[in-house]
């Protein structure tokens, strides 16, 4: 009996492991939409949308994933007593809010009664907040229209707690629901993008959640190219390749002891002030003896061992971002549209400067200044660290520090 070529050999595996992890996808498949065959289109299109996971819990089918970096899961259920469709997304809220439909049986939490101003809307739905001052700083157009889009029927509920939005739909909707889902979540990113911008978002600190897919068919298919390959490696290979090494990639201006700790920095390039700042930050930085560059060392820690570190960065996207460093961790990291300002805060200023609210409660040490709207002096913060937390301030007239 003739031997076989490994080329043969190669194609065998191959064929064979592409064919197990065909009928393990088709296997899985049929258990994953079990009971839910008729959004397998729709649950595939949200999917997409935002990269997300589908899975099972239990009866319900769940989609996991982050919109815009944001943790989010959207639920489907034919429980009974449980509502049909469920979105929970993780945003930088600071404030409690509920709004129910009139006369719906589950009453709305919170003392205050608050209007949106749309008289439609308002003699629909009931909204209610504990801290109505918050929610007023929110509101505006684009936040109103969204409120009214995510409140599409008298079957809606919607629930905001400190940290996160929760939305519920009764039932899932009748037609069209990959596209009624996938402009919900853009309705809710759009929110949550105004709220990031309110003083005190950033104490709210938000990770991406990691995505788990399930690739055994992948994985078996795989397995057999690699052991393909190695087969025809073996027969007609009888000494090493060499192997090239890829030099690090690294951001000029970034400590390479630094840049382990951001995430994606070869992305991204050091700021430069008299490029990429607003020219009334730089004009204030002047008048106040401050030098400002990209890359400057503080003492957030406040314990002066010098290992303290913030960067301003930014991309081909014209996007900022911020990144605090203190003791060889990554306490702060957050990306901005606009930016007017950053800079170190000594924490000698924190008794001399006039807060807007009450003063940072006892700061570790040096805080970050952070103006991200050029010309609205209300878009400022001074964030600090206390112990594992993260605090903030909203100095009152900021152009007045002097260092």
């Amino acid at each position: 009996m003739p031997s076989l070529s490994p080329v043969t050999i190669a194609l065998a595996i191959v064929s064979v492991l592409a064919f197990i992890g065909a009928v393990l996808s088709i296997y899985r498949r049929s258990q994953l939409f079990h009971g839910y065959t008729e959004l397998m289109r729709d649950a595939k299109e949200i999917a997409r949308g935002f990269g997300g996971n589908i899975d099972r819990d239990g009866n319900d089918l769940v989609i996991s994933g982050n919109v815009n970096k944001l943790p989010t899961v959207v639920r489907f259920s034919q429980e009974e007593n449980t509502p049909g469709l469920f979105i929970r997304m993780e945003m930088p809220a600071l404030f409690q809010l509920t709004i129910v439909p009139q006369g719906a049986t589950q009453a709305a939490e919170g003392k205050t009664v608050v209007r949106l101003g749309d008289r439609g809307f308002d003699n629909k739905f009931v909204t209610r907040t504990d801290q109505p001052n918050q929610f007023r700083m929110l509101l505006g157009p684009r936040v109103i229209a969204n409120v009214q889009k995510l409140c599409c029927s008298n079957r809606t509920f919607l629930n905001v707690e400190r940290g996160v939005m929760e939305l519920t739909e009764l039932a899932i909707p009748e037609s069209y629901v990959g596209r009624h889902v996938n402009e919900h979540l853009q309705q809710m990113a759009d929110i949550a993008r105004e709220m990031a911008e309110m003083p005190g978002a950033h104490e709210i600190k938000i990770a991406p959640i990691a995505i788990e897919r399930n690739l055994v068919a992948r994985a078996a298919i795989a397995v057999g190219v690699v052991a393909a390959i190695a087969t025809v490696f073996t027969a007609y290979t009888q000494r090493q390749q060499p192997v090239a090494v890829l030099a690090a990639e690294t951001t000029p201006g970034v400590e390479p002891a630094d840049a382990r700790l951001i995430a994606g920095a070869h992305n991204w390039r050091l700021a430069r002030p008299d490029v990429d700042f607003d020219p009334a930050g730089l004009t204030w930085a002047q008048n106040s003896n401050l030098h400002l560059a990209g890359h400057m060392s503080a003492n957030f820690s406040g314990t002066g061992d010098g290992r303290d570190q913030m960067y301003v960065l930014r991309n081909s996207s014209g996007l900022y971002r911020i990144v605090m460093l203190s003791r060889d961790e990554n306490r702060y990291d957050m990306t901005y549209e606009k930016l007017a300002v950053a800079a170190p805060f000594p924490r000698r200023l924190v008794e001399s400067t006039q807060w807007l609210g009450a003063p940072p409660d006892n700061p570790d040490g040096d805080g970050l200044l952070i103006a991200n709207d050029p010309g609205n002096t209300s878009h400022v913060v001074v964030i600090f660290l206390k112990g594992d937390r993260i605090i903030s301030g909203q100095p009152a007239h900021y152009e007045n520090i002097q260092y």
